[in-house]
């Protein structure tokens, strides 16, 4: 991932690139939303057939590997060989970043933990509902990815208009307020409701938490930059679903809804102040080193 929003920095224009990101997030996402609808659907009646849906995927990855060597890139740091612990001198060096990634783990554990139970939450009978594989789909699937496309390009365009706090805290918002909706109730409608806001907040957040480093960085940094900001989303995003169903068996949804929310709200707390630190910088002319323009 870090090399991939390397070569974004790379060839997209500062002033466009959360746009130009946004473009083309909507493939990715309207592929998502038919997909999904299908294998809900082959999965309702062939569920044991799953590793073919998985299947699929691998397929997808290796064609996505092919078409990516064709993308124009080019060295990092030419004649520097790269040194494993450079995230630490970042971290130590770049106080504004470390702030940043703080605030940013909060709202990252809460949100996975509850990602981690959409499914679980509608899709286990034990919790109260009765829906097919088709249904669960399509309220974790399809809902958040047409909500996601319908809002992609405008997140894209705030994203380069916006103060980055100010966004970061906006799409928080609407996070939050996903929470509430989808775990507070029983409601086929709310349930709808807080798919879409997800899947609203899933737009805003795919295109602040690839780019946002482009905003900090210095060019030749920016993979860095990225591979710290990485390594941490790995470590939420590996122990956040682990402590969620572990806390099942403390507490309820509902309570988990809350605590997700209230950590939401204190990223929010925390990356307002720094509202005055952003910095921008005049990168387009890093363009050139992979000879892509507009």
């Amino acid at each position: 991932v870090p090399l991939i929003i390397q070569v974004t920095h790379d060839n997209y224009p500062a002033h466009r690139r959360g746009y130009l990101f946004s473009k083309t997030a909507l493939i990715r996402i309207m592929v998502a939303v038919i997909f999904g609808d299908l294998a809900g659907r082959f999965l309702t009646d062939n569920y044991a057939a799953f590793p073919w849906v998985v299947g699929v995927f691998a397929v997808a990855m290796y064609i996505a590997g092919w078409l990516l060597i064709e993308i124009p890139s080019g060295p990092i740091k030419p004649g520097k060989q790269p040194h494993p612990l450079v995230g630490v001198k970042i971290l130590r060096e770049d106080v504004l970043f470390r702030n940043i990634l703080l605030a940013w783990f909060v709202m990252g554990f809460g949100n996975l933990m509850l990602i981690a139970l959409r499914v679980e939450y509608i899709g286990n009978p034990v919790h109260g509902f009765e829906m097919t594989a088709a249904w669960v789909a399509f309220l974790t699937v399809v809902v958040p990815s047409i909500s996601r496309l319908l809002s992609s390009v405008i997140w894209g365009k705030l994203f380069d208009r916006m103060n980055f706090f100010v966004l970061r805290v906006l799409i928080n918002c609407f996070f939050g307020a996903a929470i509430l909706c989808y775990f507070l109730t029983h409601e086929l409608y709310m349930l709808i409701i807080g798919s879409v806001l997800f899947g609203v907040a899933r737009g805003g957040g795919e295109i602040a938490w690839s780019l946002w480093v482009t905003k900090f960085a210095k060019p030749e940094n920016v993979a860095d930059y990225m591979a710290v900001h990485t390594f941490l989303t790995g470590v939420r995003g590996f122990t956040a679903p682990f402590v969620a169903f572990y806390a099942l068996d403390i507490v309820s949804f509902q309570t988990l809804a809350w605590v997700g929310f209230g950590m939401t709200a204190l990223s929010s707390l925390m990356i307002w102040p720094q509202k005055g630190s952003q910095k921008p910088i005049d990168d387009d002319e890093t363009l050139s080193r992979s000879g892509v323009t507009e």
